[in-house]
């Protein structure tokens, strides 16, 4: 989206951060005018130029003569607006006091930058259906937008600005596909939306692929790389204080605040010098040398309270109902992902290490015959590890559980049903209707697996994501009653995938499987034992 940013000149830092923060859309700002330029007359040509209006409310850009009057023609002109409180206690005026507004009165904070990049997202997907409507419209009953400076309408923007997308051809449905297919894959997810709303806006309609589902998924990355980034950018700042003396008691004080936020990402090891009494001993194993700690990216925890759970047992040549306790436990907040099975197959003391095999004779077999993991199919850190074996799932549990000193392991039947059903009955972990939007299934027409972020508002009562849909994930038995690792008997996968219809996504829904099956509709989960 093209962006005008409104502010007051005292508030200029400031505004040149955000401009940094928006930096996947074409941003300007005043500041930027070249010189000899007639400077009103280069306001009104940008404000016709631009999608959006991003005022940045403070005292003295809400008293500003000239801010006033740039967010009056952005209204005027049917621009999105999009209120930014840059200091405490600022009244927007009384015309867009009804807007929501990002909080960033406290400085560049991740909550509040994820705020607008959501705000502008939103509002893109808003611009792309009236894009559409006014498509359906003849061209005589189209609003003629822009009322300031009719003589620079149809003017590009200066050379040295940024200009809006070039209207190029998309030649046909095959390539615009691969190279979205190419951008998602290679983490380019700006260039991956551009060109997924290019061909929306040139009416590409495939008839089996979703274009506005793929454009979504690379909206999820565009704002999980912004989050990272910013992430990254606070803790820089505060490790450059703690790694001074006369500052460190400041820096470990926010430090700690930030920890709150972000327990898995210390990459200097700040906790170590800010709080030492934390650290916990390496755990080892008398078989096999202790590798050093690590936290896998990504990996958090849910708790799952004990409960019942009702379900279906064979007695003989009959099935009862019988409703099963479940003690309580913590389950994975997502399935494993890339990078974090990445880490066990990269670990020379992880994956090629016997140790981790040797819980069954067929495990054993199969290693021997496997010498290295399989690559995953769908590239991207944060998407599912698919592609992998039962005997593989087991390994990564027991090598994790020896690198953490925890009792990690596959799910049982019982206890994933348990953190999808929670405590009432329902169909889907978030309850009995489907929807597309709440998980990854054929239905979504993606075709691929997701980012096991996306589909947060498809999660479970305990916040576990991604317990239907996107890949079907092992459990450590087939049956209810059935604990014994040793054998190669089938185990359960619940969950439906990516390939499933959402009828196979529902709660009750599995599969048995030969623990040596490896296909790319298939990953798994931990639970964290007492």
């Amino acid at each position: 989206m093209r962006l005008f940013l409104s502010y007051a000149r005292e508030e200029k830092t400031f505004c040149v951060q955000i401009a940094e923060a928006l930096r996947v859309h074409g941003v300007w700002y005043d500041s930027r005018l070249v010189a000899g330029s007639d400077w009103w007359q280069e306001i009104c040509r940008r404000l016709e130029w631009c999608e959006g209006f991003v005022y940045l409310l403070s005292p003295r850009s809400t008293a500003s003569e000239y801010c006033l009057r740039e967010m009056q023609m952005a209204l005027d002109m049917g621009k999105m607006i999009f209120p930014a409180v840059i200091a405490p206690g600022t009244i927007a005026p009384e015309e867009i006091r009804h807007i929501h507004h990002a909080d960033l009165s406290n400085g560049m904070n991740i909550s509040g930058v994820s705020d607008l990049l959501n705000a502008i997202y939103e509002a893109e997907l808003e611009m792309l259906r009236r894009k559409n409507a006014q498509q359906q419209q003849p061209p005589h009953a189209r609003r003629n937008s822009g009322a300031y400076t009719n003589n620079h309408r149809d003017e590009p923007p200066p050379a040295a600005q940024p200009a809006p997308e070039p209207e190029e051809a998309v030649a046909d449905v095959n390539s615009i596909v691969g190279l979205i297919a190419t951008a998602m894959e290679a983490g380019r997810y700006e260039e991956a939306y551009r060109l997924a709303r290019k061909a929306i806006e040139q009416g590409i309609e495939p008839q089996y692929i979703n274009l506005r589902a793929l454009m979504d998924e690379a909206a999820v990355g565009m704002k999980e790389q912004s989050r990272k980034r910013y992430t990254e950018h606070e803790y820089r700042a505060i490790s450059q204080l703690v790694q001074r003396g006369r500052t460190r008691a400041y820096g470990c004080q926010a430090f700690g605040m930030f920890r709150k936020d972000n327990p898995d990402f210390d990459p200097d090891n700040l906790a170590s010098v800010c709080f030492p009494e934390t650290i916990q001993p390496e755990i080892t194993l008398d078989s096999v040398p202790a590798p050093a700690r690590s936290t896998l990216p990504l990996l958090e925890w849910c708790e799952v309270p004990s409960g019942s759970l009702t379900v279906m047992l064979e007695r003989g040549n009959h099935k009862i109902r019988e409703t099963l306790q479940i003690p309580a436990f913590h389950m994975s907040k997502f399935p494993i992902t890339n990078a974090q099975f990445q880490v066990f197959a990269e670990d020379e003391n992880g994956y090629p290490d016997p140790g981790w095999w040797d819980f069954s004779e067929a495990a054993i077999h199969w290693r021997d015959e496997h010498g290295e993991a399989q690559n995953s199919k769908f590239l991207g850190d944060d998407r599912p590890r698919e592609t992998v074996t039962w005997y593989e799932a087991m390994a990564f549990c027991r090598w994790l559980g020896a690198r953490t000193g925890q009792n990690i392991t596959l799910p049982t039947r019982q206890q994933w049903m348990r953190a999808a059903k929670g405590d009432e009955e329902r169909a889907y972990p978030w309850g009995n209707d489907f929807a597309t939007s709440l998980c990854n299934t054929s239905e979504s027409k993606l075709h691929q697996t997701s980012q096991v972020i996306r589909f947060a508002k498809g999660m479970s009562q305990f916040g576990i994501y991604d317990l239907s849909g996107n890949v079907w994930e092992w459990c450590l038995n087939n049956h209810y009653e059935d604990m014994d690792i040793t054998s190669d008997r089938p185990r359960a996968v619940q969950g439906g995938s990516y390939m499933s219809t959402h009828q196979k996504a529902q709660i009750g829904s599995f599969m048995l499987l030969a623990p040596a099956t490896c296909f790319s509709n298939i990953g798994f989960r931990l639970v964290l034992n007492p």
